[in-house]
């Protein structure tokens, strides 16, 4: 429509094998905290009103002084909802936006779904003359995300924009997964699918086959077999277990959460003995448990049977564990080669953020692709996480697809990645990918071979 105007862990192992989208969907929520920072921000950036600071940090406003402003482009937004954009329309977003929701009560704007709106009102501030399409999907239900997905490619955007994240049995972590399909079909459809990197790097651990004192559990660091987090109030809790042994399937782990005092409060606990259906995943959360109290809680990794050592990688949502590695911390379709994987930098010092997923991939590829800016504010306070920072990529692939109207995807991505002000070591990297999105003057160049020709 057009608007304008005011499951059990074993049954979602079940649903990943069948390859649609049976696996935990979440939204990579913005964390809507704190100030806009310090006050050395530039003038520009001081002055910008609501989602402008980014606009100016990538240097779209040049290119809107110029007549490109995402004229002719199209921008698919995928999202758990988009609450109070009704009121947004003609304000922060176009008069005009087509919506779709495949929940099964049809609302597109369910309460407490700001973050759909929100990752809008960027892509509308960095390029505000493309349409933008606004669906949504139900995140206990994987099959609405894949059906929705689906819708998007039909409508043969210039970009689909994903600032969600997922986890199933059969995410591998080495770019092959459940979705690789979809952003193919995308990709050969000429649509540019851009994706969040995701907000693990506090939350994730990766590290091998390690137990010094002969326990039977996994040393997260020297002397320390427990990750701990603590939690302020009830929460829901879920907490990922993936180990990279897709061809044996015969290295066993289960995961265990405690209380404080050392009670099992949980336990996952698959069975992997080398069967085509024994898949390296564990899993801990709703339905079996649907909130954790207020307290602090432990994570251990039983080893159960294992002869050799894997790249072992723990998620915990939405926690900050004790030890993390923030190395690897990768979720589903962040780390698939046709994905444009954006990560966030804070808009005004241009420094990693610490939640900012980092690479590189179990094959070895480098991800994320390029950062972004976040922590902008919007109609709904500042808005965190590279939930921000990916709508600004999508902004500014519209702009170069209504300056350069025969580009596929990967020339877009070449074009932008060629313009980006390397941050961090010398060169590409998986911290901050080939560096920071900048438009720059609006020079038609051609595309560069910086990235290779099915994406990275």
């Amino acid at each position: 429509m057009t608007d304008s105007g005011p499951s059990t862990p074993r049954s979602r192992l079940t649903l990943a094998r069948s390859g649609r989208f049976g696996v935990t969907l979440l939204v990579l929520l913005g964390l809507l905290l704190g100030g806009l920072g310090p006050a050395t921000q530039s003038r520009a950036l001081a002055q910008a009103g609501a989602t402008q600071q980014g606009v100016e940090a990538i240097g779209a406003r040049i290119w809107h002084e110029q007549g490109i402003r995402g004229a002719g482009t199209k921008v698919a937004i995928l999202d758990v909802g988009f609450a109070g954009y009704q009121a947004q329309l003609g304000r922060t977003l176009p008069a005009q936006v087509t919506t779709r929701s495949f929940r099964s009560d049809g609302n597109v704007a369910p309460p407490g779904t700001e973050h759909g709106t929100q990752v809008a009102e960027i892509v509308h501030a960095v390029a505000p003359e493309t349409e933008l399409i606004l669906i949504n999907y139900d995140p206990a239900a994987g099959q609405t995300f894949q059906a929705a997905a689906e819708f998007a490619i039909a409508q043969r955007p210039t970009v689909i924009q994903a600032s969600v994240y997922f986890f199933g049995a059969s995410d591998r972590g080495d770019g092959i997964g459940p979705g690789d399909d979809l952003v193919r079909r995308a990709q050969e459809a000429g649509i540019l699918w851009v994706q969040a990197s995701g907000n693990f790097g506090q939350s994730h651990w990766r590290g091998g086959l390690t137990d010094a004192d002969g326990d039977g559990f996994i040393d997260f660091a020297p002397g320390v077999n427990r990750q701990t987090f603590t939690l302020a109030a009830t929460t829901p809790v879920q907490i990922y277990l993936r180990w990279y042994d897709w061809e044996l399937r015969n290295q066993d782990y289960d995961l265990v959460l405690e209380s404080s005092d050392g009670r099992v409060v949980a336990r996952s606990e698959q069975r992997q003995n080398g069967g085509e259906r024994d898949l390296p995943f564990e899993f801990i959360g709703p339905p079996t448990l649907a909130t954790l109290a207020d307290g602090t809680y432990r994570i251990g990794i039983r080893i159960v049977r294992a002869n050799r050592s894997v790249p072992i990688d723990l998620f915990v949502d939405p926690a900050t564990i004790s030890n993390p590695v923030n190395v690897g911390a990768l979720p589903l379709l962040t780390h698939l080669r046709e994905v444009w994987t954006v990560g966030a930098v804070d808009f005004q010092s241009f420094q990693i953020q610490p939640y900012s997923d980092r690479g590189p991939t179990l094959d070895d590829r480098i991800k994320p692709n390029i950062v972004a800016p976040d922590a902008v504010t919007t109609t709904f306070g500042v808005f965190r996480g590279t939930s921000a920072a990916a709508p600004h990529a999508s902004g500014a692939a519209a702009l170069v697809k209504q300056a350069n109207p025969t580009f596929t995807p990967v020339q877009i991505r070449q074009y932008l990645e060629a313009r980006a002000v390397d941050l961090g070591p010398p060169g590409p990297d998986s911290t901050y990918g080939v560096g920071r999105l900048v438009l720059g003057t609006r020079i038609l160049l051609p595309a560069t071979a910086r990235s290779a020709q099915t994406g990275g």
